[in-house]
């Protein structure tokens, strides 16, 4: 994750110069919140964890950031968000 100007974040992956998303900065500390709980998850395994409404309140934009890593390929990894 990279923060820009303005309050945009930008999701990278490593092996593309292409951004593969953005969000807005809440969604980031989201995400990061939610990595810092479960240090060993991955990404698929964090999405279904946020998709779970006994844990979290629903979060859109979230789902989508993950979507798109699990897209791109990136479900089996484990993030590195702080």
């Amino acid at each position: 994750m990279k923060r820009t100007d303005n309050l945009d974040v930008i999701y990278r992956v490593p092996g593309r110069k292409k951004p593969l998303t953005r969000s807005t900065k809440a969604t980031s500390d989201f995400l990061a919140m939610v990595h810092q709980q479960y240090p060993k998850e991955t990404i698929a395994e964090l999405r279904n964890r946020i998709t779970n409404r006994s844990y979290y309140l629903p979060n859109p934009e979230a789902v989508q950031i993950l979507d798109e890593h699990i897209k791109a390929g990136y479900g089996t990894k484990i993030p590195n968000w702080t």
